[in-house]
């Protein structure tokens, strides 16, 4: 049976599962033949691809962004550092068991300025590395994995004349001015308080430009549900980012008070996340659960569930399969270790359809949207489809 998640957790019953393997024969042990290296371009390919845009100037016939000068020690992370710190963050692993010195360079970035020890959760140790140009060494214990914290100069860049207007109980609109070079976008902060700190707790979105509509979101990928309370002060904070990551000062705040939702009520976002799922394939069941995103916006009351055979459809009464009601309280099974605790619609992150009125070997589509208490109806979700089993149970190999 299908878990139901987008997570890392397995299904239970996976039924037929496909298997590849890349064989090579080398001459001493592994560490001669390079065993590692060859199942890492195994893992992970290099794919090349046409990058469209501004052509100006030329590059050289080759060239580098990142290397490593002994073949022991592989680079698996290098990526923009989170909230608790600027600069890149690159984590490296030793991968035959010997101690080894490694001269990392970087020779894409502008002039590296410090390179410090980091925890895996990111955060600065008091140690710090010698950097030369844009190469630091560092020492690697055996089959050890260190993380660091690349810093290069940031980009001048000056942020003025912020402004907030309230469009809606639940929608602001941002914009604002800057001036200089290098910008990579803009992180922007949102509290009820005047301080309103730059932190993850704060975080409710970035712009490539300046400017930036505040509207629910479900933040798909993260922790948190982002959404504004009607008729109450909020302040934001607005910080440049360079093209190496470093926050560029503290930004600009400014202070704006939403509407009420009796002036301009938002209507629902469109609902997001949609997936179908074929329950189950090893099984006579041939149901599709459809699972969504369950919106954040507290007065949205229920969620219209649309299906047909055609793709690109528009939804109308004859569409309509189901209704989801935010106050209901899922089906439950009652199966061992199952909580006592009862948990409606709108607690869960998730909400489910189950569309058992369906035909064998058959292709559908389906859309969802949400509807709130007034009565409004939010944009559709992305049309999405599934094929539903052909008669009979697909026999499983032993």
């Amino acid at each position: 049976m299908n878990n139901m998640f987008a997570c890392n957790i397995a299904v239970d019953q996976r039924g037929p599962v496909n298997f590849q393997w890349a064989l090579r024969s080398h001459a001493g042990d592994w560490k001669t033949g390079e065993a590692d290296e060859f199942a890492r371009e195994v893992q992970q390919p290099l794919i090349a691809w046409r990058a469209d845009g501004k052509n100006q100037g030329s590059l050289e016939s080759s060239g580098s962004f990142m290397s490593v000068d002994v073949p022991n020690v592989m680079c698996s992370v290098i990526k923009p550092a989170e909230m608790n710190g600027d600069g890149l963050i690159v984590r490296l692993n030793e991968t035959q068991g010997r101690e080894t010195s490694a001269l990392v360079s970087l020779p894409m970035l502008p002039e590296i300025k410090s390179v410090t020890m980091v925890s895996l959760v990111e955060n600065d140790t008091k140690e710090v590395l010698p950097v030369s140009g844009n190469s630091f060494r560092l020492a690697m214990p055996k089959f050890g994995v260190k993380t660091v914290r690349v810093r290069c100069a940031p980009a001048s860049v000056e942020l003025k004349d912020l402004q907030a207007k309230s469009v809606a109980d639940m929608q602001v609109n941002l914009k604002w001015d800057f001036k200089g070079d290098g910008v990579s976008h803009f992180n922007i902060f949102r509290d009820t308080r005047p301080e309103c700190e730059s932190t993850m707790l704060n975080f409710v979105g970035q712009s490539a430009g300046p400017e930036f509509s505040d509207i629910p979101r479900p933040n798909i990928g993260g922790w948190i549900r982002s959404c504004l309370v009607p008729g109450t002060k909020h302040y934001y904070r607005v910080v440049a980012v360079d093209r190496v990551n470093n926050r560029i000062g503290n930004g600009s705040v400014v202070e704006v008070t939403t509407l009420a939702s009796a002036e301009k009520n938002l209507p629902p976002v469109a609902v997001e996340g949609v997936r179908p799922i074929l329950v189950s394939p090893i099984t006579h069941d041939n149901t599709v659960n459809l699972l969504f995103r369950t919106s954040c916006e507290p007065d949205v009351t229920q969620y219209e569930v649309h299906r047909s055979t055609a793709s690109g459809f528009v939804a109308g009464t004859n569409t309509l399969i189901g209704i989801v009601k935010s106050d209901d309280i899922p089906p439950r099974s009652g199966g061992y270790g199952e909580s006592k605790i009862q948990y409606k619609n709108k607690d869960y992150d998730h909400a489910m359809c189950e569309d058992k009125a369906v035909e064998s070997d058959t292709l559908y589509y389906y859309k969802v949207c949400a509807v709130d208490a007034a009565g409004q109806k939010g944009p559709f979700s992305g049309e999405v489809s599934i094929r539903t089993k052909a008669p009979g149970v697909p026999k499983i190999g032993r």
